[in-house]
């Protein structure tokens, strides 16, 4: 995901910064180009890999902290390990922790 935000920044502001707007926000008198691809600069590059490491460092906290998130990936996880596992794995999991019950209702209160 962090490679294709940095891959969008790079195109984007290729096509929308031109070296005069480069050159008034940097303060730069020139600025460097990247080898065979005109017109990317060197600065262009740098912000476009500090945003898209931002924004995979933010995708990953987020990702962490949701419970929704972590519960839709604890499932799926437990869906491909009873597919290629014992059968009925996927099954198992989460009735044991009290998530599903084996009429798809409500779990049975404890006692």
């Amino acid at each position: 995901m962090t490679a294709a935000v940095f891959v969008f920044l790079l195109v984007f502001g290729s096509l929308i910064m031109d070296q005069q707007t480069q050159l008034s926000w940097t303060g730069l008198e020139a600025t460097s180009h990247v080898p065979h691809l005109g017109s990317v600069s060197l600065e262009l590059v740098k912000v476009s890999l500090f945003l898209a490491a931002f924004s995979g460092l933010y995708f990953t906290v987020s990702a962490v902290t949701d419970e929704t998130y972590r519960q839709a990936v604890l499932l799926r996880r437990h869906r491909r390990a009873g597919a290629g596992g014992s059968p009925g794995a996927a099954r198992r999991a989460p009735r044991a922790r009290g998530r599903l019950t084996p009429g798809g209702g409500s779990p049975a209160p404890r006692s």
